[in-house]
């Protein structure tokens, strides 16, 4: 996609990936660049692995079985982890923006 790098529930504008402008050195940008392509990266790791940890939650609430609650205590983790990582991008992403 030319104008932007789409990922589920966020689209990121592409002129911020490339053509940040901060006041900052040119190394600074470049390691938060770095920063954000890795944070891309875990946020998609991490929603891969909810996903895992979903399927196994409703297989377990489905077969009654006791370790049900664990398992959705890990979901309610693992979507914090994202709302966290999602707000990294956004700050990164600001920041290369100024």
């Amino acid at each position: 996609m030319p104008f932007g790098i789409l990922t589920p529930g966020l689209i990121i504008p592409h002129i911020f990936l490339i053509n940040g402008a901060s006041s900052a050195s040119p190394e600074e940008v470049a390691a938060k660049k770095a920063e954000l392509k890795k944070e891309f990266q875990e946020l998609g790791e991490n929603r891969r692995e909810r996903e895992l940890e979903n399927e196994q939650h409703s297989w377990e609430k489905d077969n009654d079985d006791p370790n049900e609650e664990n398992t959705g205590r890990d979901l309610e983790a693992w979507d914090e982890l994202i709302q966290k990582g999602k707000e990294k991008i956004v700050e990164l992403i600001n920041w290369l923006a100024n």
